[in-house]
């Protein structure tokens, strides 16, 4: 999931291209469903998170289980200061034991002021993260 996230947001982004809905650009639904999920990085990426946070859910809406567009939204949620909405989709099978899902939960309990919750979730996320460089 991590390794997708970063993979997509290290593309190099085309200069002045203008964005068209994907029925627009009479594209297939599936390069549609890209576009979105692109378009929502680049928000995500510059903090517009009100204008990121539809496409998200678009993406979502066409594919539930997307646990790179669940991560997004939780990002988005964060960012919009709703810690408590994010908590509930970092619950969701797709995210709850993803090491990112730990450094996620604890900006959320962070921002909650749950403080000693958000540093377990940290101390967790250094474990992953830990485990993670020793993989071949």
């Amino acid at each position: 999931m991590t390794q997708e996230l970063s993979a997509t947001l290290a593309r190099p982004q085309p200069q002045n291209q203008v964005h068209a809905p994907a029925a627009e650009q009479g594209t297939s639904h599936e390069s549609g469903h890209e576009s979105v999920r692109l378009l929502a990085y680049r928000y995500l990426r510059l903090s517009r998170y009100e204008s990121a946070r539809p496409l998200i859910e678009l993406a979502l809406h066409q594919d539930p289980s997307d646990p790179v567009m669940r991560q997004m939204l939780v990002i988005a949620l964060l960012g919009l200061g709703r810690a408590a909405e994010a908590l509930e989709h970092l619950a969701s099978p797709w995210l709850r034991d993803a090491g990112e899902a730990h450094m996620l939960r604890g900006r959320a309990l962070s921002q909650l002021g749950m403080t000693k919750d958000a540093q377990a979730e940290y101390a967790r996320y250094r474990r992953f993260r830990e485990h993670v460089e020793y993989l071949p």
